[in-house]
């Protein structure tokens, strides 16, 4: 009885400090999840306030342009009618074009990519299903790169429009393309910063 006692004594104060060690794990992932929780938070608000300083900005340039600013509110058309002050409207329609035909490619190559996974199991030709599955992936993330280098491109088309029909240069263009929320705010809150009509932003690109 003295052996068992002497043991229970050593194994009971073991057994105590083991046993604070398990919370550990769980406190540090209660840790990781707040502070992911927290970058998450701050990255919405992020997000948020750069869709609001946007937004303010393009209601300003509208208005200066002699158009409603409330258009800027309002997705799709905001573009539509950026495109048609500084550009022409069929480049806002022919931009759409790249994005509805990435979209139907990506869930009709992706679809048949999955249906080659899920068929391959059990069939002879296994190998084959699996090819074109990873074929039909790879083409669908080319043609979403595709269409994101082709809108990029209208993009900064736009954007040294919209420069130059301020009298600005194509440094300003880099400006709204890289820094849209400070750019764009500066473009329409500056009261120095005045509209050229199409005709004379027309001139000033012959001249330069």
């Amino acid at each position: 009885m003295n052996t068992l006692s002497i043991l229970a004594d050593v194994v009971a104060p073991s057994s105590r400090l083991i046993a604070p060690s398990s919370t550990v794990p769980s406190s540090a992932f209660d840790g990781l999840s707040a502070i992911s929780a927290m970058s998450s938070m701050f990255s919405n608000l992020f997000s948020l306030a750069t869709a609001i300083l946007v937004i303010i900005g393009t209601w300003k340039i509208l208005e200066k342009a002699g158009e409603q600013g409330w258009k800027a509110l309002i997705p799709f058309y905001n573009s539509y009618t950026l495109y048609k002050v500084f550009w022409e409207k069929k480049w806002f329609w022919i931009s759409l074009i790249p994005v509805a035909l990435t979209t139907i490619g990506v869930v009709a190559l992706i679809g048949f990519g999955v249906m080659a996974f899920v068929f391959a199991n059990g069939s002879s030709s296994s190998n084959s299903f699996v090819a074109t599955g990873i074929i039909s992936i790879i083409g669908a993330v080319l043609l979403m790169i595709a269409g994101m280098i082709f809108q990029f491109v209208l993009s900064v088309i736009l954007n040294v429009k919209i420069a130059k029909a301020f009298g600005k240069t194509g440094g300003f263009a880099v400006g709204l393309i890289l820094l849209a929320p400070i750019f764009y705010m500066i473009l329409g809150c500056s009261k120095d910063i005045k509209y050229i009509k199409s005709k004379e932003a027309k001139k000033t690109e012959t001249v330069e």
